[in-house]
């Protein structure tokens, strides 16, 4: 199967499911963690699957991701300027998929800007160390506009905030 296929495959079977997957969660930890936990030897898990469909674990999977995006919302959210927090600009192969553009909008509960950008990471490095070297203390965004917007859903967000509880307590029962 084609890799675009087989992408395309996983998004419809995840939106044939509802959030929280039928408690089905995945710790995605296939090469350990990083950020925020800092454990190389984070193993990864799929909980309470018993006899749910592959509808489940891809749903689980997405939502997986966008926890983990949460864990590191949390930390950087107080660092940032408050009007930097009206909106966040989404990057990578996320945004070239609209369910899951919505479930980390959803969990976060915050408006998201979505921004196609080859190698996101690598240009805003580059433009870091360009503000940084002209003494600059803030870097302008890129690569989106306001038409892109997406909006949380706010029942969802509660909802997600519920799940997530779950998934940070089977994190943190690894740790």
């Amino acid at each position: 199967m084609p890799k675009d296929q087989g992408f395309a495959q996983l998004f419809d079977d995840a939106a044939k499911t509802e959030a929280g997957a039928e408690g089905v969660l995945l710790l995605p930890y296939y090469t350990g963690e990083r950020t925020p936990h800092w454990r190389p030897d984070l193993q990864p898990d799929l909980l309470n699957f018993s006899d749910r469909q592959r509808t489940h674990v891809a749903r689980a999977a997405l939502e997986a991701v966008a926890f983990c995006l949460a864990d590191v919302w949390d930390v950087l959210k107080p660092l940032m300027p408050v009007e930097a927090r009206r909106f966040v600009r989404l990057t990578g192969g996320i945004v070239k998929s609209r369910l899951w553009s919505q479930i980390v909008c959803d969990v976060l509960g915050v408006p998201l800007v979505l921004a196609e950008a080859a190698d996101a990471s690598a240009v805003g490095a580059a433009m870091v160390a360009r503000a940084g070297s002209e003494g600059k203390h803030r870097v302008e965004a890129f690569g989106a506009d306001e038409s892109t917007r997406i909006e949380p859903d706010s029942l969802e967000h509660v909802n997600y905030k519920r799940i997530r509880g779950k998934f940070k307590d089977a994190v943190a029962s690894r740790l």
